[in-house]
């Protein structure tokens, strides 16, 4: 039995969630619910606030995903970013990241406190210094301690070119964005941009750029498309 001091108002909306990451806390999502399409809610408790109410929690084993990564030339990626991704399979994109890690001086990770689920996940790193993912696995049982295999780092690769008006004329200060891009569907795959901007010789470049399609967009002013490709 726990009881909670709060400033909150009656009526509130709020989340209970536990700190131990050794559990989370489960509960029926109906529609209203956040945790109803966001995986990132599976591990709270929604409710409103009621003094008078009782709260029953119900806490379950909680899962686990460990790994280690490495640069492109086998030393410990440190002090990486590392996200783990749901599959959607009836949504775009296809992959959607819930959880967020970093590595360690060693190039170690951990995600704990995590729900299990009911779709598979992947382990990806996407970053200046390489691109990696890992193979789909399943956390659908409660208490999963899943161990990846060692993740490589593929080298990044890098986008440049120069912009130029009708006459060939080198064109400073153009608002370039970067895409991702899936030829196959004809469509982006995670919604992201990446901008950079032409120097005085008309110049961009993009690095760290994952394998994969990718697309341009070329904008003169804020919001004005000058070119696609």
């Amino acid at each position: 039995k726990i009881t909670f001091s709060s400033p909150l108002a009656a009526g509130t909306k709020v989340i209970v969630y536990s700190t131990d990451p050794k559990w989370v806390l489960d509960q029926t999502k109906d529609e209203q619910s956040s945790g109803s399409w966001d995986t990132r809610f599976r591990v709270d408790h929604e409710c409103v606030l009621d003094p008078t109410t009782t709260l029953e929690l119900r806490a379950i084993p909680a899962c686990s995903v460990t790994g280690h990564l490495m640069l492109p030339d086998q030393r410990p990626a440190a002090f990486l970013d590392v996200e783990l991704e749901e599959a959607q399979p009836s949504r775009s994109p296809r992959w959607m990241p819930f959880a967020y890690a970093t590595t360690d001086r060693d190039g170690n990770f951990k995600f704990q406190g995590r729900h299990h689920l009911d779709h598979e996940v992947r382990v990806k790193v996407e970053c200046a210094e390489g691109f990696a993912i890992s193979e789909p696995f399943a956390m659908a049982q409660q208490g999963s301690h899943i161990v990846l295999p060692k993740l490589l780092l593929s080298p990044p690769a890098s986008i440049e070119g120069v912009v130029r008006d009708s006459e060939q004329r080198p064109v400073p200060g153009i608002r370039v964005w970067l895409r991702d891009w899936d030829f196959g569907a004809n469509g982006q795959k995670s919604g992201s941009v990446v901008e950079v901007i032409t120097d005085h010789l008309g110049r961009y470049r993009f690095v760290g750029v994952p394998p994969g399609g990718a697309w341009l967009q070329l904008l003169a002013q804020p919001g004005e498309r000058f070119e696609t490709g």
